[in-house]
């Protein structure tokens, strides 16, 4: 029910920057978001104050974003790993764990996905020597490696004040830079678009085209700080076992996801060459049933023998075990393909290692 009411609100406020009937109707909300600003303000005074006294013994970067909803966090956490983790250095991954079934803090390496959630189960699936150290307290989850590890990487913690961090990256939906230009609950912003002057290395993410990717750079130039711009790419696809799988230009698929943006993965697919036939969306971080996608899968096999079926990775790591369709069943891995911005990426990339070289060497 909280992901339908999330949904239907961003709806809400998307059409309002076109409709002025819609405008009107959400100008209510308006002084909702000046006194959501003071109390930010305040809280992150408080905890300010409390980060200053903390000490942690391995080096932190986080990745974050100043507006809710998907971003592309995780693909730049990905990325971030493809390189570092080459290095032989002993990282850690650390996050709350959104909508995992369980509480508590979980440390370790193949940890049940359901005790985790499912960022956190790519994440270590992708990475099998990173340990994952996952708390609803991401303070108790950070002192549970940090004595251990070379590094800690911070998922979406640019308000976690009270954690003193290292190096700060935000990333950006280009498509919705600035959350409408609003804080919660009248735009989607989580603290003023301000405070991304305050990053080392911004990320432009969704960089579908020239307008899109033109609008989002001069709202960030003013800021003067590194940007990168990617955009989403599909390397491979394969079996629900992990194995690689050759799949023919122009067949037919089936997808089927519960990721922030479906229509975007449909469009990644079609851009690689597939022919899109049946779409099963369901919300943000859901489990998808067996049962359930069984039957789907049964009705769209009954028109097109010949369907594939295939699925994001973040919805693979969601499951131990999936069920047996009546055709092919695969999941697609994406990537950040970076179209701008080279220097900054090995700027980044250069910048953490000489981080953790001192670290190794205290």
């Amino acid at each position: 029910m909280r992901s339908k009411i999330e949904q239907l609100y961003i709806s809400l406020v998307k059409r309002a920057q076109s409709s002025l009937l819609f405008w009107v109707f959400l100008s209510p909300l308006m002084l909702c978001s000046l006194v959501f600003g003071v109390v930010i303000f305040v809280r992150r005074k408080v905890l300010t104050l409390i980060g200053s006294r903390r000490k942690v013994a391995a080096p932190i970067i986080t990745v974050g974003n100043v507006t809710v909803g998907g971003t592309g966090k995780t693909p730049m956490i990905l990325s971030l790993l493809a390189h570092l983790t080459s290095d032989n250095l002993k990282i850690a991954y650390v996050s709350r764990g959104y909508r995992r079934k369980k509480g508590g803090l979980r440390v370790g390496y193949a940890l049940d996905p359901k005790e985790i959630g499912d960022e956190a189960s790519l994440v270590q699936r992708r990475n099998e020597n990173v340990i994952v150290s996952i708390s609803d307290d991401k303070w108790e989850a950070v002192q549970a490696v940090e004595k251990e590890r070379d590094l800690i990487i911070l998922d979406d913690s640019l308000q976690r004040y009270d954690i003193p961090v290292d190096l700060t990256i935000a990333t950006i939906d280009c498509l919705c830079p600035d959350g409408y230009g609003w804080l919660l609950p009248r735009g989607t912003l989580r603290e003023p678009f301000s405070r991304l002057q305050e990053m080392d290395f911004l990320v432009l993410t969704n960089a579908i085209n020239q307008e899109v990717l033109d609008r989002a750079v001069k709202m960030i130039k003013k800021f003067n700080i590194p940007f990168i711009v990617t955009q989403p790419h599909i390397t491979r696809f394969f079996t629900s076992d992990g194995s690689s799988y050759n799949l023919r230009k122009g067949t037919p698929v089936a997808l089927f996801s519960s990721i922030a943006h479906p229509k975007r993965f449909s469009a990644s697919v079609q851009k690689a060459g597939y022919s899109v036939i049946a779409t099963m969306e369901a919300l943000d971080h859901v489990d998808i049933k067996s049962e359930k996608l069984i039957q789907w899968a049964r009705r769209v096999q009954a028109l097109c023998p010949e369907v594939v079926f295939v699925g994001t990775e973040k919805d693979w790591a969601r499951k131990c075990m999936w069920p047996i369709l009546p055709s092919t069943l695969l999941f697609s891995q994406m990537e950040l393909e970076i179209v701008g911005g080279n220097e900054n990426f090995y700027a980044l990339i250069d910048r953490v290692r000489t981080m953790t070289n001192r670290q190794t060497r205290l």
